[in-house]
């Protein structure tokens, strides 16, 4: 008798469900269980709303749906009340925020998993290896971006904004910040 990959107890043999812990096993010929959501749909929910975490909604996982979906409202509330202070704030919203983000590339490799173990793939084998190209392309165009914006809107001896940097010596008259 066969043991589950996930549990590692006994389960029978052609099961595509172990009756354990109830997750989805590989079927018979080795091919992995398709989830019947779009990997496509999945990807572009995630890549526009992943903040919100509708591609979680979308597949079945409520319940890091709705995680992402209040996330970061409440970081940004337990900021203004004082919870946390803003680098605190600040620090968990990026968290919150990169976690859609890692979501995205999971699902362009085509390891995202619906809320029944099944695996969220691509119709055509070929358009995961065209998305990992384009996410790849999408990440190295937003670090130019970024890179490119904070060299041109700050003071890189202050790591000031010329707007703050402009402030500070109007209105404090504070020269050489």
């Amino acid at each position: 008798m066969p043991n589950c990959p996930h549990c590692h107890l006994t389960i029978d043999t052609g099961a595509r469900f172990c009756s354990h812990c109830g997750k989805t096993l590989v079927s018979g010929a080795g091919d992995i269980i398709k989830s019947p959501k779009s990997a496509v749909i999945t990807l572009l929910l995630c890549f526009f709303l992943g903040f919100l975490g509708l591609h979680r909604f979308y597949v079945g996982k409520t319940r890091t749906g709705l995680l992402q979906l209040f996330g970061l409202p409440l970081v940004f509330l337990l900021s203004v009340i004082g919870v946390v202070n803003m680098v605190g704030g600040l620090l968990l919203g990026l968290a919150v925020l990169i976690w859609p983000s890692i979501d995205f590339f999971i699902i362009a490799c085509s390891k995202f998993q619906d809320s029944e173990g099944r695996i969220v793939a691509f119709a055509d084998p070929n358009q995961s290896a065209r998305v990992n190209l384009i996410a790849g392309l999408v990440v190295i165009l937003l670090a130019v971006g970024l890179v490119y914006y904070w060299a041109t809107h700050t003071d890189i001896t202050t790591g000031l904004s010329k707007e703050q940097y402009e402030y500070l010596q109007k209105n404090l008259g504070v020269s050489g910040v």
